[in-house]
């Protein structure tokens, strides 16, 4: 499973994102192309000095993977993606972003980094938003930048730029909102107030009853542990269970486009384990999620790493 890494210099470096194969949906695009046509996203490259092989086997993998072209050429690691963005951005004419100017600390993380928009700081460049945009938002700024109606004040950045700067801006609130949103939602379900005057006489209640029980009889508190642990587990159960009758049936919520399904790494290490890996690879290619990266081949399926000494050290072995 080796790709070689061409186009527009530099060293290959791996994508932000990676996916096991086994995809068996396809991705209906925008507009047919005809077989031999490089999608938007990625035709742009040609002007760029990039390689046409790279281009074409990109535009392989997206129709045959069913995900947008720049998805395959940075999923394969046909392009480096920080290349790739810089190319987006010369081509549109906008500022590249290198990370120069800090983003607004009124950002939201998540919806900043779902979407690939964030605002940035009062700077002197006058830079307002910085953009990594993904499949259909590229074509629309390539639509927009042929019109001359490209928005002012933006400029291009990576996806893993603009995550690790969401994110060290807001990283404090992101904390607070783990730290403190169940306080906040329902104090009594918190235990940082400590234990409540209920609890604490349930506590010493509890505590002399079974010091009165030891003294009387020494195996019946033993028995009475036994069948107060089963109690609690028995009410956990039960808690559970009416739990999830009280939530219901949950809303409908609008099928995702298999363009706006995160992207998962898959890896498998294994040790001592050759006889399960055939078995194994058939189950990951019969996985129902759009694929990025090549599929193994038959051939490939056969040409697995040596497998090493440790368990810890398989991961450098594993499937990915």
């Amino acid at each position: 499973m080796q790709a070689a890494a061409r186009g527009l210099g530099g060293p290959r470096r791996d994508p932000s994102g990676g996916q096991a194969a086994g995809a068996r949906r396809k991705l209906a695009w925008p507009g047919a192309r005809a077989e031999s046509e490089l999608a938007p996203e990625i035709a742009f490259l040609a002007a760029q000095e990039c390689a046409p092989d790279v281009l074409r086997q990109a535009e392989a993998a997206a129709r045959r993977d069913g995900v947008s072209a720049e998805q395959a050429l940075l999923g394969d690691g046909l392009l480096d993606e920080d290349a790739y963005y810089r190319a987006l951005a010369r081509h549109l004419r906008l500022p590249f972003y290198r990370g120069e100017i800090p983003v607004a600390p009124s950002v939201e993380a998540g919806p900043a980094i779902a979407c690939g928009v964030a605002p940035l700081a009062p700077n002197r460049a006058g830079l307002r938003v910085i953009a990594a945009p993904r499949a259909v938002a590229i074509r629309y700024l390539l639509d927009r930048a042929e019109a001359g109606a490209l928005p002012a004040g933006l400029s291009i950045a990576s996806p893993r730029m603009l995550s690790e700067k969401v994110r060290a801006e807001a990283g404090a609130r992101i904390a607070a909102a783990a730290a403190d949103a169940l306080a906040r939602r329902d104090p009594a379900l918190c235990a940082r107030s400590g234990l409540s005057l209920r609890q604490g006489v349930a506590i010493v209640a509890f505590g002399l009853t079974a010091a009165a029980v030891a003294a009387v009889a020494p195996g019946g508190l033993a028995f009475a542990l036994s069948a107060a642990l089963w109690a609690l587990f028995a009410t956990a159960i039960v808690v559970r269970n009416l739990a999830v009758a009280a939530a219901g049936v949950a809303p409908p919520s609008r099928p995702l486009d298999d363009s706006e399904l995160p992207i998962y790494t898959i890896i498998a290490p294994l040790r001592g384990e050759a006889r399960i890996v055939a078995r194994l690879v058939r189950r990951l290619d019969a996985l129902d999620y759009p694929a990025l990266g090549s599929k193994l081949t038959k051939a490939e399926r056969l040409d697995f790493p040596a497998i090493k000494p440790t368990s810890g050290m398989a991961c450098d072995s594993g499937i990915c």
